[in-house]
């Protein structure tokens, strides 16, 4: 019995090992070709942006359309090439933090700017609602915009009108301390059974396009992190998800 019981625990360690390897192996494949994958699409991207600006107005509209068409569909192309990047970098933990103090109000200021192309023309607010005084959040401030801006692109997706808001909660006995920040949007919401498969790596919600990897790098940053996060959604009631900061501070360490 104890040598059965040996043998199962080596061979399950064994499993264990190749499993590890296999998947560290997967995620350098997609961080290799992610970055292979890069260069000639920036070119792509590039040459028609030099072609629209040449072109003018002189351009007949129907090649227009088409260099535009091209444009567009290869910067799309190229957000989820760099969401795989991002997640095969995370998976292999290649990602280092640079911490220093960040300021709320301007950085979530700022974030926000960066979407407005996204509801241009739509019925759709971005709005920030940060408290006076809020204290800087030690953070890494390219890992915590890449979480906002996944959430709350995200939240524009579903969104068709009313807003998105970036929320930020302060605690009760400590008033300038931030310890939460959270996306809220008006949007339809999600069912229960949504809801638990959102976080999932390459699910596709049926109401959305993508490879479905945008929440799940939220999700394993925020693991690595270690800022707990919550999504709260119902049919007809819109989503908010919410991302808590222990202390409002977080240490320092390698992701």
């Amino acid at each position: 019995d104890v040598t059965r019981r040996v043998r199962a625990e080596e061979a399950l360690r064994a499993a264990k090992e190749e499993a590890e390897h296999a998947n560290q192996a997967k995620s350098q494949f997609l961080a290799k070709m992610s970055h292979e994958l890069r260069t000639p699409l920036n070119s792509v991207i590039g040459f028609s942006n030099i072609l629209l600006k040449r072109g003018g107005e002189a351009m007949d509209p129907k090649d227009r359309s088409f260099v535009e068409r091209i444009t567009a569909n290869g910067k799309h192309l190229l957000g989820l090439i760099n969401e795989v990047l991002d997640l095969a970098k995370i998976e292999s933990g290649r990602m280092d933090l640079e911490m220093e103090e960040v300021e709320l109000d301007a950085f979530i200021a700022e974030t926000l700017e960066q979407l407005e192309g996204q509801v241009r023309g739509r019925p759709v607010a971005l709005v920030a609602d940060v408290p006076d005084e809020v204290d800087p959040l030690r953070t890494d401030p390219g890992k915590l915009r890449q979480v906002l801006i996944n959430l709350v692109g995200n939240a524009i997706k579903f969104t068709q009108d009313g807003s998105v808001t970036v929320r930020v909660d302060t605690l009760i006995e400590h008033p300038r301390t931030a310890y939460r920040i959270a996306v809220e949007d008006t949007g339809p919401g999600m069912a229960p059974d949504e809801v638990d498969r959102v976080f999932k790596p390459y699910v596709q919600n049926r109401r959305r396009g993508g490879f479905g990897v945008g929440l799940t790098i939220v999700k394993r940053l925020t693991d690595r992190f270690g800022w707990p996060i919550e999504m709260d959604s119902e049919p007809e009631r819109g989503t908010r998800v919410s991302v808590r900061f222990p202390g409002g501070k977080i240490s320092k360490k390698t992701v």
